[in-house]
Formats: C-alpha cells, sequence, structure tokens
C-alpha cells in the first residue's frame, strides 16, 4: 500500500444525518493498514460525537467510513451503535462434571432501559469461556428469560410489556481430560 503518512483515516458519519462533528471539526481519526481488508482505529467516546444540530447521538447508530488515499472515504454505510455493556452477576454453578454438557445460567443485568432489545436480538453473539487447566474452551450462549420459555409469549404482547432476556445461558464444554 502506497498511502502517505497521515492518509490513512476513518470518518464517523450518520446514515440519515450526514457527517458528525466532534466538537468544531469533522469526527476524523488515524487509522493503520492492516491489509486489504482491515484497518485499525481507535473508537471516539459516544459523548464527543454530534449530528451537525449539536445534539448527541447518543443511542442511535452511526457509520464508519475508510480512506487510504487523498480522503476518499468509502460509503459503505454499515450502522454500529454503541451499547451499556451487560453485567454479568452470579453464575447457577461452580462446576460440572468433565465428560457432560451441562447448561450454566448466568444471571444478567442487560440495561434494556437503554439498550435495545431487537437489535442485541439480530446482532449479538453470545459466547462463554471456560478455562480447564491451561487449555480454554468456548461454546456458543444465548440471551434467556427466567422462568425458561416466558419470552416465547413476546408475540401476543405489546413492546412494553414484553418480556426481556434477564440471563444468559450457555453449555459446559466437554472437557477430554480432567483440569
Amino acid at each position: 500500500m502506497n498511502a502517505g503518512p497521515g492518509e490513512t483515516k476513518t470518518k464517523f458519519s450518520s446514515k440519515s444525518n450526514g457527517e458528525l462533528s466532534c466538537g468544531t471539526s469533522p469526527c476524523i481519526n488515524e487509522a493503520t493498514f492492516v491489509d486489504k481488508n482491515t484497518l485499525l482505529t481507535k473508537s471516539l467516546p459516544q459523548g464527543v460525537l454530534f449530528y451537525t444540530n449539536h445534539t448527541n447521538i447518543g443511542q442511535n447508530g452511526f457509520t464508519v467510513e475508510a480512506t487510504v488515499y487523498n480522503n476518499q472515504f468509502t460509503n459503505n454505510n454499515i450502522e454500529v451503535w454503541y451499547i451499556f455493556d451487560p453485567l454479568f452477576k452470579a453464575i447457577s454453578r461452580n462446576s460440572t462434571p468433565i465428560n457432560l454438557s451441562l447448561p450454566i445460567l448466568v444471571t444478567t443485568e442487560f440495561y434494556w432501559e437503554s439498550n435495545n432489545y431487537d437489535r442485541f436480538a439480530k446482532y449479538s453473539n453470545f459466547t462463554c469461556r471456560f478455562t480447564v487447566g491451561n487449555q480454554t474452551y468456548v461454546t456458543s450462549a444465548r440471551m434467556e428469560t427466567m422462568p425458561f420459555g416466558s419470552r416465547y409469549e413476546n408475540d401476543a404482547l405489546t413492546s412494553d410489556k414484553r418480556i426481556l432476556p434477564n440471563h444468559v445461558l450457555c453449555a459446559s464444554p466437554r472437557v477430554a481430560t480432567p483440569g
């Protein structure tokens, strides 16, 4: 890649409202070229991203476009969002047999008053990581409500009465050797 110094950048914009501003200038960050498919950049804090009318973007989506030459930014319009990170409060069991895959419930605060459930349901990719001895195992996980299955009644409920997940459910890994 033959980009000159300072030419590899990212720009934060809004799909519906155009370029975002960070104070008095456009939200543009330096980036590092990794390969033809990857640039590394730092995300900006949500608190500094403003529409041109000076209101903060809050939980609204924004796009990150890239340039490697002459400020010619991409126009991919792939939206990303800031979220309140879930808080994992308690785990249902401390140990499992090594040869069985058992469900493990993690009581979770999802901050639904600030996070968008439909967006979480569509885009989240929950996993659980276990360490046994010096080996790490990753299993798939999902959001779940307690009592089990109560979220399946949601189709008949209005959005303000929906039962939202309050746990993460994952399976313990099957392990061949004791840890």
